[in-house]
């Protein structure tokens, strides 16, 4: 009898041990706030030392309190489980939101350039034109012009309102692509081979050098480079950009091909 009452006394002590264990352990992964925290703690103790009290005035058997104490043990190792299960979700959401985000930045990086490009295209467009002295002007300085502001109208669009627009230029590359039985992504590719056709252009072509003048002809040796005359700042805008087309054209012939495999 001596022995079963001391069994039974260990037993009460490891189960407010282990008790004592869970709470801290769950307290520590997920009470935050101190408040919540000390009331939680608060009253893991107060039911130890109700349990304690009720046993010691003997109006508790030492085994009833075992199975208190036991009953409350379960229960928070249910939730727990309910929590890391939760926990698991939450972590699947952070994740799928933090790729979002991601996604986010990665776009709106994107458009800070294509808007910069755009911009490049306009100021080369509007310098074929001054310095062909109108020659070249409608056969690639309005062309470049164009696709610029389409450039600066979609990227600016999205940069003041984060939602993607169609500018118009794009929008008759994509309906000339449906009349001719093609798909908007096949428009949208052609609208990029073009971009990176005219930016090729402008940075290749000839000009007259900055300073000096010709009545009639231009010496050979006064023309330099576009891409010299365009300077540093809007030379790498121009380059970059046309690596974000490049990429956009990847993007978008990668989709369709997915699509075709489905």
């Amino acid at each position: 009898m001596v022995c079963s009452s001391r069994q039974s006394w260990h037993n009460l002590e490891l189960k407010i041990k282990e008790l004592h264990e869970i709470s801290s352990r769950l307290n520590f992964r997920y009470l935050y706030d101190v408040r919540s925290s000390s009331r939680f703690i608060f009253e893991i103790n107060e039911l130890i030392r109700t349990v304690n009290y009720e046993i010691g005035t003997n109006c508790l058997s030492v085994d009833g309190g075992i199975a208190i104490l036991q009953d409350e043990i379960d229960n928070l190792r249910r939730q727990e489980l309910d929590l890391l299960i939760n926990d698991s979700k939450l972590y699947m959401i952070v994740q799928k939101e933090k790729k979002e985000k991601e996604d986010e930045t990665t776009n709106l990086i994107l458009k800070q350039v294509g808007f910069v490009s755009g911009g490049s295209q306009i100021f080369a467009g509007i310098g074929i034109c001054v310095a062909s002295l109108g020659a070249a002007c409608a056969g690639f300085g309005v062309p470049l012009l164009v696709q610029g502001g389409n450039n600066v109208y979609e990227n600016g669009y999205y940069l003041l309102l984060r939602k993607e627009a169609s500018g118009p230029v794009r929008n008759v590359y994509r309906d000339a692509a449906k009349t001719l039985g093609y798909s908007e992504a096949d428009g949208d590719k052609i609208y990029g081979y073009v971009d990176l056709g005219l930016s090729g252009y402008a940075m290749a072509r000839s000009v007259v050098r900055p300073g000096t003048f010709r009545l009639f002809r231009c010496i050979k040796t006064d023309y330099i480079r576009g891409w010299q005359e365009m300077g540093k700042v809007p030379l790498i805008a121009e380059l970059i950009g046309d690596g974000v087309t490049g990429f956009s054209i990847y993007s978008i012939s990668k989709d369709e091909g997915e699509k075709n495999e489905r």
